[in-house]
């Protein structure tokens, strides 16, 4: 609960993985930055809430704090990584962010490497190449989910105002300042984003700078229609996308049977009741 402004909770989501004998060995946390959402991507339950306010550093490094205990208490072994992929547009509250990410590494906080935070953004590039400026020691993951404008115009509104070209000269100035890869985040949508044409697109981007790419199985949201890519179009784009030397991974998105998977994060009498601004 954040208890201000009558603004609804926010959710941070728990995912543990396990190895072969079922021992707890990776415990990511995916916390969020902000109540609800202003970019409205088509795909995402979040920004159906609209935006109520950003969170305050500590609200953010609490979700960490708290995960950690919850952790400790099911599993018995703290978090090991934080993904800044929850509700809200990390970047649009990047002071905080970065305040939290500085309280979560503290000695005072949870000790962890700054090289086990990813933050992700939709695309702000000013605030790239902000991070460029800074050395941001943490990872940057990017919300890609289209292969060209076209197809990024009909699901994200912030590409009207900042499209491919304003993200790859981002990016270049980025990877110049701290020499590390981005992950690119690549959500499948059935007959939409995951055709060959699409997968040689996709390669093209890759190509920018020194990078990976996450091909993630989408968690269908009530009132969206864009849907999961079916498994026989899902292992095409793998194909065409090793034909041009992509080395990428298939994230199967956990959480979705309680609706905490990707896209999902939203409180349900949140939606629709909050403030929305398409462009940046």
């Amino acid at each position: 609960e954040t208890g201000r402004d009558q603004s609804p909770p926010v959710e941070a989501v728990l995912i543990p993985d396990f190895d072969q004998e079922g021992a707890p060995q990776r415990m990511t946390v995916c916390v969020s930055s902000q109540v609800g959402c202003m970019f409205g991507c088509a795909f995402c339950a979040t920004g159906k809430m609209g935006y109520f306010r950003n969170l305050e550093a500590w609200e953010i490094a609490d979700q960490a704090v708290q995960m950690n205990r919850v952790a400790l208490d099911a599993y018995g072994k703290g978090i090991t990584n934080i993904v800044y992929m929850g509700m809200g547009e990390p970047l649009h509250n990047m002071r905080a962010v970065i305040d939290s990410v500085g309280m979560i590494t503290s000695p005072l906080g949870l000790e962890l490497s700054p090289k086990r935070i990813t933050v992700s953004t939709v695309g702000l590039a000013k605030q790239i190449k902000q991070l460029a400026e800074q050395k941001a020691a943490f990872n940057l993951a990017i919300s890609l989910h289209a292969p060209n404008d076209e197809k990024r115009d009909k699901i994200m509104p912030i590409n009207e105002s900042l499209n491919l070209s304003a993200l790859r000269e981002a990016l270049e100035a980025y990877y110049q300042a701290v020499q590390k890869p981005v992950t690119y985040e690549y959500l499948l949508f059935d007959e939409f984003n995951d055709t060959a044409d699409d997968a040689r697109a996709l390669a093209n981007i890759v190509s920018w700078i020194p990078s990976k790419v996450n091909i993630i199985m989408y968690n269908n949201v009530l009132g969206v229609e864009l849907k999961r890519a079916r498994e026989q179009r899902l292992n095409r784009f793998m194909q065409a996308l090793s034909k041009r030397g992509v080395r990428a991974t298939v994230r199967r998105s956990r959480g979705d049977d309680i609706d905490a998977g990707c896209g999902q994060l939203a409180i349900r009498e949140g939606i629709a009741k909050g403030k929305s601004i398409a462009k940046a």
